[in-house]
């Protein structure tokens, strides 16, 4: 039984709310914020919620409405069992560090509420993921709001340089870089050539959350065949950390600024390839949803 609801909510059905999507309205510190929710037909109660990121700068996924169809995890949705929800954020960009846009996680803690209230979503199961600024907020929800999420999964994102990561409770974590991403390179180095903000390397931030965790031994590692774009996957995967969690290093091998197996976020003069070596939709499930707070 679906409960009723308790904040301000409007579910709309004019045009600017794609197909399958609905659009909650919230008043955070006065300021209005939305995000897109999709949810089965059949959702049971105590199901699952993922909270899916957009970028920021590119055009095409400037709200969160966007991130249904570069993605497709309504249809993923759909046929697993959970709710997703595409918050958005204000002017175009999430904030990646402790002294940006306090709003961003409030509006986060609250649609986390309203899920619970009106569809009945288990708070320890909610997971996150984003890509590129939403793949940067996403790892800033898991190290100051890890009491709201079991598991997240950063695609072309990660932390800043001058940022440190201290989550107050373990969260497993996904991080997915392509080879060929100039915004955001894998190495570390200036976001999209500015040299004011700068990225820290993959591996960087991977050896941080291992030894935050205290995961043993050497990960287990399985390099990808090459699929028909060229592109392929290596990762390399850490169990048995704190509390049952892992941490999991995805590296796209000729992959770009994009989203593995989903629709272009921009052209890839700007954004690099689409590699086809991976349905990311389906791997971030698969490794979010094993976890629960």
């Amino acid at each position: 039984m679906r409960a009723p609801v308790t904040l301000l909510l409007l579910l709309t059905t004019s045009a600017c709310v794609p197909a399958g999507l609905d659009r909650f309205d919230y008043r955070i510190d006065g300021v209005p914020r939305n995000a897109f929710v999709h949810t089965p037909d059949d959702l049971a109660d105590g199901a699952p919620l993922l909270l899916v990121f957009h970028g920021g700068g590119f055009i095409a996924f400037s709200k969160g409405k966007k991130m249904a169809p570069v993605t497709g995890f309504n249809d993923l949705a759909d046929a697993s069992g959970f709710a997703v929800a595409y918050p958005s954020s204000l002017a175009g960009n999430w904030s990646n560090d402790a002294s940006g846009e306090p709003g961003d996680l409030a509006l986060v803690e609250t649609v986390v509420q309203d899920m619970a209230e009106t569809y009945g979503i288990d708070k320890d199961r909610v997971y996150a993921t984003g890509i590129s600024n939403g793949g940067f907020f996403t790892m800033r929800l898991a190290c100051e709001r890890s009491d709201l999420v079991a598991a997240v999964a950063s695609v072309s994102g990660g932390l800043l340089e001058d940022y440190r990561c201290e989550p107050s409770e373990p969260v497993s974590v996904l991080l997915a870089a392509g080879t060929e991403d100039q915004v955001v390179p894998i190495g570390g180095g200036p976001v999209a050539g500015i040299k004011s903000t700068v990225a820290q390397p993959q591996d960087t931030i991977v050896g941080d959350l291992v030894q935050q965790l205290g995961c043993p031994g050497e990960p287990a590692e399985v390099t990808g065949e090459p699929a028909a774009d060229g592109t392929s996957v290596d990762t390399r995967t850490w169990t048995g950390c704190a509390a049952g969690t892992s941490v999991e290093a995805m590296e796209i091998v000729g992959g770009g600024h994009q989203w593995p197996g989903g629709e272009p976020v921009a052209p890839e003069s700007i954004a690099g390839p689409v590699s086809e070596a991976i349905d990311m939709s389906k791997a971030v499930w698969d490794f979010v949803s094993a976890f629960t707070r």
